[in-house]
């Protein structure tokens, strides 16, 4: 047997109580702890009430790669029958883990991402954090966005304790970390290119994540991407929340062979991949402002007492749904904010159920005859 595979059952008879009536289900990927144990496993009719998997049993193993043997922050997407996941494998490091499966439980061996390997000698990233994959319909293959904190940004504004370090009569422990958002993409799981810089709206942040939204019209000049992502500065400089970010469909501009081809898409990828591009996301309603005020955690209007990060965004129906790890509680972590319009938000957080020691996965939908036709491990 395949020493990576997972011998998971997601059978009927493992479901239980879960009875699924439509074509897709909600899948929740998640760790516990410190990540150590594995990715794990649970699934929704509603997407509110999460049932564990295999009993509870991780779905996928940490590798055993030295130093980089952990499996936080699973992020997982579906598509043309086969399921793509990437996750952290260390708190410190250059590289994050990925790996395929046609079924939840037999994986391929899985790769370790080394992007920055082309990255500047005095500029090497401290953390590689969080890696969210998507699927992009309009360059058709995968984007895989996570956090870094590379070193030419330590102390040079912006970072986590943006400052405060400084002032004597508040005592505060320097966090010189400025994280920003990269991007790399892949095709096949297996070739993957270097990093560039993707975000960086001028402080720390972290756990990005996008979601594709297709406006539903015959012109695809109106779809967009929506991503939401965690200020990661302290409280006091108006950070531990979360914001968004609207951005046209090709987010990354126009490809060489393309340019000239379109008047209206003039943005390009910058050849240095260390500097920030000519950013196309801006808040929604406030094309000056390179992301929203906070719409959750504090200094918003839903769980403003609760640190948050981890999000998750999907659209469901004609709302937007924004799930979120409220990291600093020692269970039932999960919340939920709901959204028609990505400005006016809704707090659901009472009727989310997760297994209680989940801990900052993704949300994502699979056809149920995934699940219900997967044969029991062998």
């Amino acid at each position: 047997m395949n020493p990576y595979a997972c011998c998971v059952v997601l059978a009927a008879t493992c479901l239980g109580s879960l009875s699924f009536a439509s074509e897709d289900i909600f899948l929740l990927s998640y760790f516990k702890g410190n990540g150590e144990t594995g990715v794990y496993l649970a699934a929704s009719e509603d997407g509110l009430t999460f049932q564990d998997l295999h009993e509870g049993r991780p779905v996928f193993v940490p590798s055993a790669w030295e130093g980089q043997n952990l499996t936080r922050d699973p992020s997982i997407v579906y598509r043309d029958g086969l399921f793509r996941m990437v996750w952290t494998s260390s708190w410190t490091g250059e590289c994050f883990g990925a790996a395929t499966s046609p079924d939840l439980k037999r994986w391929s061996p899985p790769v370790q991402v080394q992007p920055f390997r082309n990255w500047p000698a005095d500029d090497r990233p401290a953390n590689t954090w969080a890696p969210e994959v998507h699927w992009d319909p309009v360059q058709k293959d995968y984007a895989i966005l996570w956090s870094s904190a590379t070193a030419r940004m330590e102390g040079s504004g912006g970072h986590n304790s943006g400052g405060l370090e400084k002032d004597p009569a508040r005592q505060v422990k320097p966090d010189l970390r400025h994280h920003r958002t990269f991007i790399a993409r892949t095709a096949d799981f297996r070739n993957f290119s270097e990093a560039r810089v993707f975000f960086a709206p001028g402080v720390s942040q972290i756990d990005a994540m996008m979601a594709f939204d297709d406006r539903g019209t015959a012109e695809a000049a109106d779809d967009r991407w929506v991503m939401v992502c965690k200020n990661e500065q302290f409280q006091e400089l108006g950070g531990k929340n979360l914001r968004l970010a609207v951005a046209p469909a090709r987010v990354e501009g126009v490809p060489p062979s393309q340019r000239g081809r379109d008047a209206r898409d003039t943005t390009i990828v910058r050849a240095d991949p260390a500097q920030p591009p000519a950013s196309r996301f801006r808040a929604p309603g406030d094309p000056n402002q390179p992301w929203s005020a906070p719409v959750v955690g504090p200094g918003s209007s839903v769980q403003a007492s609760q640190w948050v990060e981890g999000p998750t965004l999907l659209k469901v129906g004609d709302e937007w749904w924004l799930y979120f790890d409220r990291f600093r509680l020692r269970a039932n972590r999960f919340g939920l904010a709901t959204s028609k319009d990505l400005l006016h938000w809704t707090d659901r957080t009472g009727a989310v159920k997760t297994p209680p020691e989940a801990r900052h996965g993704t949300v994502f939908r699979a056809p149920r005859a995934v699940l219900r036709d997967a044969a029991p491990g062998q």
